[in-house]
């Protein structure tokens, strides 16, 4: 080959290398700068279907997880994902929006979704249980509102879904409790309509005393005084009249009698006559007159005194009789109306008896319905605590993003590589045509050169 035409193509591989470098250099300050803001999620694994009896979440398999990563890559790429992420209104105040939907009243939604589409991406990283959510734009803060947006609309999506699940799952435990209620409102007017009906019959409320309760009681109480004062009563009168009959003298008839003042007006001149006809002994008269006379008198008041007693003993025997008498039918009569009284109560009570057992098994239904709606009213709170939709959720927030600093688009090394590149090739091209279709014809003297250069070879 010609040396002349072989330093030929090579300076034009080296100005065409040159060229596509500086071409390079020169578009990457030209065209605009984009910026791609990055976050991430994680996919958890499923929570166990019993939380409250469960030791932790179920292992995620690899198969499942990378099934999980997929899907949750494609839901959120979705026409669905995409259309809310449009009409969101805080990607609607964003630069990106208003520069692709057009100075219309109606965006062109198709449009958008497509720009999305080119400029979003969601991929799982390796080795992890994480999806790493990209979008790239012109400005930084754009990108990273995008990115929540859509990661908060799917997170929206998902939450909906585990309270699906969740709604699903105490469906039962809802209907049963919305049963018991209706069940225990039934039984709890049946009773208190029970209740209010005893009450209005004088019947207390179980495990307290009523009106007729607390009247029986008084009532026995009553009958044991009664009945004790009556017995007494009669023991009384028996005693006495037994003595009467025995012509015995009576301890309080003696005392009334000796407390009369005839009696004790007797008792004071018999006792003077007395005293008098001990002192009125004379020697001299032998006929005793005096004596006499004095004996006479005391006879006299002895008599007059014996009558008195006599008299009262009989009086106030037969009152103390008849006082005790009157006292034992008073006592008996008063025994009789109590226990009339007791006996109409019993009748009470043994009638509100059959009242009182067809309702103490109404209290006792009523409750078991409340201990159990309790029971369940206690599960339900376990379930919404512990296994609450955001407990629920399969996916969650890894990493928040950023507002990135550095533009990811053009960048300077690989755009000058890929022109030096280019143009190393052009220039490659270049000389492959010029060999193959070059005309020149060589002179003598190259000839010459060309000889010498070869047996310099050779040598």
């Amino acid at each position: 080959m010609d040396p002349l035409a072989h330093r030929k193509n090579l300076l034009w591989i080296i100005l065409l290398t040159l060229l596509g470098g500086v071409t390079a250099w020169i578009l990457e300050y030209c065209l605009a700068p984009k910026y791609t803001a990055n976050g991430c999620v994680q996919i958890l694994p499923p929570s166990k279907l019993d939380p409250i009896h469960s030791d932790g979440d179920a292992e995620l398999s690899p198969a499942a997880l990378i099934a999980a990563q997929r899907t949750h890559a494609q839901l959120l790429v979705s026409e669905s994902a995409l259309t809310s992420l449009l009409q969101d209104p805080v990607v609607r105040d964003t630069n990106w929006f208003v520069s692709w939907a057009g100075g219309g009243n109606t965006p062109n939604l198709r449009r958008l979704r497509e720009e999305l589409r080119d400029n979003l991406a969601v991929t799982p990283v390796d080795q992890s249980a994480l999806l790493r959510i990209s979008f790239r734009c012109s400005v930084p803060a754009d990108g990273k509102a995008i990115v929540e947006e859509l990661v908060r609309i799917h997170l929206d999506m998902e939450r909906d879904v585990a309270r699906g699940r969740l709604d699903s799952r105490t469906k039962m435990l809802r209907e049963l409790r919305s049963s018991l209620n209706s069940q225990l409102k039934s039984v709890s007017d049946r009773v208190r309509n029970q209740q209010a009906l005893l009450a209005r019959k004088g019947l207390g409320m179980p495990g307290t005393f009523s009106t007729k309760e607390r009247e029986f009681g008084v009532l026995i109480e009553a009958q044991f005084r009664t009945s004790t004062q009556a017995a007494e009563a009669k023991s009384t009168l028996d005693r006495m009249v037994s003595l009467v009959g025995k012509g015995d003298p009576l301890p309080e008839v003696e005392k009334a009698v000796e407390s009369d003042p005839l009696v004790a007006g007797f008792a004071r001149d018999l006792s003077s006559l007395k005293i008098n006809r001990e002192v009125a002994v004379d020697p001299d008269d032998k006929d005793h007159a005096n004596l006499k006379r004095l004996d006479r008198l005391i006879e006299v008041t002895h008599a007059q005194l014996d009558a008195r007693r006599q008299e009262l003993r009989v009086k106030y025997t037969n009152q103390i009789v008849a006082t005790l008498k009157d006292r034992a039918a008073e006592t008996q009569t008063d025994l009789e109306t109590i226990n009339k009284r007791l006996e109409a109560l019993r009748i009470d009570l043994a009638d509100l008896g059959s009242e009182v057992a067809s309702l103490m098994p109404n209290i006792e239904e009523e409750k078991n319905l409340h201990d159990l709606r309790t029971v369940v009213d206690n599960r339900l709170r376990e379930i919404e605590s512990s296994a609450s939709p955001e407990n629920q959720m399969r996916i969650t927030w890894a990493s928040m993003p950023e507002i990135p600093e550095s533009q990811s688009f053009p960048q300077l090394f690989p755009y000058v590589s890929a022109g030096l590149i280019i143009g190393f090739a052009l220039g490659l091209l270049l000389a492959l045509l010029r060999r193959l279709f070059g005309k020149t014809v060589p002179l003598p003297r190259d000839i010459d050169r060309g000889k010498d250069e070869v047996a310099r070879a050779l040598a």
